[in-house]
C-alpha cells in the first residue's frame, strides 16, 4: 500500500467511485474553499494527469475536521466523534496510516498499514478489525515507479463519465491554505436524498484535500472530512504506535 494509493494514484479511480456512488443516488461534495493562492486554470484531463504525475511525499502530517449531520443531534445519544463529527489528526506514510478524532468521551481512531485495520469507536468501546485485501496492495512495484495514464486515456475516461454524470472542469480553488482543484460530479438522472459531488486536490502534491456530502437543496455539507492544516515530511514511526484499550469489545469486519 504505497502512499500514493492512499492519496492520488488512483485518482481517476476515485472519479469512478464517486460516479458509482452518485449513480446509486448518493454523492460527495465538500465545503466552501478558503481564501488563498489558486492555481491556474487547466483542463480536467490535464489536471488530473498532473496530479498522478507527482512526486510522492515522504510522508503527510495534517490536521482535520470531520462534520457528520447525517443523523439529527435528537438520534444521537452521547458524543461520539464518528456520528457527531470531531476535529483530529492525520499521519501518512507508505504502508501506514491512522486518523484520530477527538472527543469529551475518548479518541475514535483509524489505524491500517499494507494488511490489516482496526477502527475503535469509545462510544461503544468497540474495537473493529478486518484485513486488507490482497489485491489493494498494488503491484508490488516501487513507490516511485509509476503507471500513469496519458492525458488521452484520461479524457476518453471521463468522456465514458459524462455519458451519466454531469462532470464540471478543474475548478482552481484554495483548500488549508493550498492551491488546489475541485471537480464537481451530478447525475444526469437525480434519485434520493443526496445530490451532487466534489473533490479536492492539492494542485502541487496532488494529494486529496477534502471530500464530504451535501443534501439536496443543502448549503453545507452533511458529511464532510476536510484537511485544515498539511505538512509534508517523513512521519516518526512512533506516530502509527498505538492500540485500542486492551478491555475494548472486539468485533470482526
Amino acid at each position: 500500500m504505497s502512499l500514493r494509493t492512499i492519496t492520488t494514484a488512483r485518482l481517476v479511480a476515485w472519479i469512478a467511485g464517486i460516479l458509482a456512488v452518485v449513480c446509486g443516488g448518493t454523492a460527495i461534495a465538500l465545503a466552501a474553499t478558503g481564501g488563498g493562492p489558486t492555481p491556474p486554470p487547466k483542463p480536467l484531463a490535464t489536471a488530473v494527469h498532473d496530479a498522478l504525475s507527482a512526486p510522492n511525499p515522504p510522508g503527510i502530517t495534517a490536521r482535520v475536521q470531520f462534520t457528520n449531520h447525517l443523523l439529527s443531534s435528537d438520534a444521537v445519544r452521547g458524543s461520539d466523534p464518528l456520528l457527531t463529527g470531531a476535529s483530529g489528526r492525520l499521519w501518512l506514510t507508505n504502508g501506514h496510516v491512522r486518523l484520530e478524532l477527538q472527543s469529551e468521551r475518548g479518541d475514535a481512531q483509524v489505524v491500517a498499514d499494507d494488511k490489516s485495520f482496526w477502527v475503535y469507536e469509545p462510544q461503544a468501546h468497540t474495537v473493529y478489525r478486518g484485513d486488507i485485501p490482497p489485491d489493494a496492495h498494488g503491484d508490488g512495484q516501487d513507490s516511485g515507479s509509476k503507471d500513469v495514464p496519458s492525458i488521452a486515456q484520461i479524457q476518453r475516461f471521463i468522456a465514458r463519465i459524462t455519458e451519466h454524470a454531469d462532470l464540471s472542469g478543474a475548478v482552481p480553488a484554495n483548500v488549508a491554505g493550498r492551491p488546489a482543484y475541485t471537480i464537481r460530479v451530478s447525475p444526469k438522472q437525480r434519485s434520493g436524498l443526496l445530490d451532487a459531488g466534489e473533490v479536492a486536490w492539492d494542485a502541487i502534491r496532488g494529494v486529496p484535500l477534502e471530500i464530504g456530502v451535501f443534501a439536496k437543496g443543502g448549503s453545507s455539507p452533511v458529511l464532510d472530512l476536510k484537511v485544515t492544516d498539511i505538512s509534508f515530511g517523513a512521519v516518526p514511526a512512533s506516530s502509527f504506535d498505538v492500540s485500542p484499550p486492551p478491555d475494548a469489545h472486539e468485533r470482526r469486519l
